[in-house]
């Protein structure tokens, strides 16, 4: 990793400048807390852009641009799944869009998930030599410096926004229950999904997409009236928490391993019924390092508990923990056994087993 550190320090607009002018070939990775996305560049041209995001997708953006209805994309989703590809070259195959408007509406996804970036208060950054599938690569390139220029008027008329949207805790509602004709298609999802009052927050992630999209359509329906701000909320403190700089270095470090997470990730819903012991004595002198909940997860691993058992319900805590898991077996730092150690130990004396031929020994004694 050539450069890293904090989005504080480093602004998106400078990193771009900087791998344009460049002319670097390679992935910017940028996180916030859950939330990842990997621009890659070729000679310092944007050529793709993956996000971690279902809310991004390309999909939720086809359905938010008016491209595509849910029921068609449920459709084409179901036929990627079992045939193993993309979502465009499915649209294409069956007629649904051209390659053309394909092409067109991915470098546009692509490129209001970078601008959103420009958003970002705080984060992390580095920045590694690997590209994507060429599958996921655009048919041409997207000019850096231009959506630079477009990410910076984005901060600007945020900041008019801001004076009708405060915060993301005010509660919104229709000023009627009939859905007004020749709503763009953004804003008529927006309007279909504020059943009742909710919060601003609230309403995006039910909406997804863009999140400057989703404000200026929001504050365009506020200004036909359609809409209003029934109470002001309570704006809650911007968080000034970042990653550990000790997190990142530690990240780099593994990232060879992690760059292959996405592609060949294990599938948990298959071995969920396994159970994780230690292979080698657990390092805990670097869990200070972790966030709380990430080592509160692993001290939780002590060959009782089976994968299933130990894994959040919930979608981001879950991939944050599939993905320390990864990372660890990867290092021969965990190993699955069949059953937790002490069911095994039981069958064991029952059956007389010699202690020699007791193989998930050595893990237990380390319980």
């Amino acid at each position: 990793m050539e450069f890293s550190g904090r989005l504080a320090s480093f602004p998106i607009a400078e990193l771009l400048s900087w791998a344009a002018n460049d002319r670097r070939s390679g992935a910017l990775v940028l996180r916030r807390t859950s939330r990842e996305k990997r621009v890659y560049f070729e000679k310092g041209e944007i050529v793709a852009c993956l996000t971690d995001s279902t809310t991004e997708f390309y999909g939720q953006h086809l359905l938010l641009e008016g491209h595509l209805d849910p029921e068609t994309l449920t459709l084409c989703l179901v036929r990627c799944q079992e045939e193993g590809k993309r979502l465009g070259m499915v649209l294409v195959e069956q007629g649904i869009l051209t390659r053309e408007v394909v092409e067109h509406t991915l470098a546009d996804q692509i490129e209001d998930l970078i601008r959103d970036v420009f958003l970002w208060d705080h984060g992390i950054f580095f920045f590694q030599t690997e590209m994507p599938p060429k599958e996921d690569i655009l048919a041409e390139p997207i000019h850096t410096l231009a959506l630079v220029f477009e990410g910076t008027r984005w901060i600007d008329e945020l900041k008019r926004l801001r004076d009708t949207f405060t915060h993301d805790n005010l509660f919104m509602r229709r000023t009627t229950s009939q859905e007004p004709e020749g709503l763009e298609p953004r804003g008529a999802i927006l309007f279909r999904k504020l059943k009742s009052p909710m919060t601003v927050g609230r309403l995006y992630k039910l909406t997804g997409g863009s999140y400057f999209r989703f404000l200026t359509e929001a504050n365009a329906l506020a200004q036909k009236g359609i809409v209003k701000v029934v109470d002001q909320g309570k704006a809650t403190p911007k968080s000034t928490h970042e990653l550990p700089l000790s997190n990142l270095l530690l990240e780099q470090a593994a990232e060879e391993q992690m760059a292959h997470i996405h592609r060949d990730a294990i599938p948990f819903d298959v071995v969920e019924h396994l159970v994780p012991v230690w292979a080698t004595e657990p390092d805990e002198d670097t869990w200070p390092s972790l966030q709380e909940s990430e080592s509160t997860f692993l001290s939780r691993i002590d060959g009782r508990h089976r994968l299933g058992e130990l894994l959040s319900q919930d979608r981001d805590d879950r991939r944050l923990q599939t993905e320390l898991l990864i990372v660890r077996l990867r290092k021969g730092a965990l190993a699955l056994i069949p059953r937790p150690a002490d069911e095994l130990e039981t069958a064991a004396d029952e059956q007389e087993t010699p202690e020699s031929q007791r193989w998930w020994r050595p893990f237990w004694k380390r319980m």
